[in-house]
């Protein structure tokens, strides 16, 4: 947990990292803790995806994620007297979600769409296929995001299997 507060300005920058990313992802799990991140905003035991984007964003921003090569991170930012309301916002999302059937295949869409955008990028490809030359065989030649067909591929179960083995880390 990454916090800092800047005197003067009266706001909190929250940020929260899980020791894993698409290096430690084997080559049938490719882009499942990138989806892992993705969903767990749609939902936990306490709050749907709308209760989730009006709670962060009353009491600060919205939560934003991302998966790289290294990490999972979790971050927002609230006023000074709101800090202790928003990180519950984003603990909640981080160790209580529902990982819902519905709300991921929404999610899934979105990554697909993501990954065939990136297709017809010509600078996305390139560095794409350095990453599958330069690092052939290793967790490293492959995308955090994984393919279209395993994104598709992915279950609630998965995901819950993969939360709970990033959360005893």
């Amino acid at each position: 947990v990454v916090t800092e507060q800047r005197p003067g300005t009266g706001t909190v920058a929250m940020q929260i990292y899980l020791r894993s990313g698409g290096v430690d992802e084997a080559p049938d799990e490719s882009g499942l803790t990138n989806l892992m991140q993705e969903a767990a905003q749609t939902g936990t035991t306490t709050r749907t995806r709308n209760q989730i984007a009006d709670d962060a964003e009353t009491k600060g921003t919205p939560i934003q994620s991302f998966t790289n090569m290294e990490v999972t991170m979790f971050k927002t930012k609230a006023l000074a007297r709101n800090a202790g309301d928003a990180f519950g916002v984003l603990a909640d999302v981080i160790l209580n979600p529902t990982f819902d059937a519905v709300e991921l295949e929404q999610v899934k869409e979105q990554i697909i769409q993501s990954l065939l955008q990136q297709k017809k990028s010509p600078a996305a490809a390139a560095a794409n296929k350095f990453l599958e030359t330069a690092f052939a065989g290793q967790s490293l030649g492959q995308s955090s995001e994984g393919t279209p067909e395993l994104v598709e591929s992915y279950t609630p179960a998965q995901l819950k299997k993969k939360h709970a083995e990033l959360l005893s880390r």
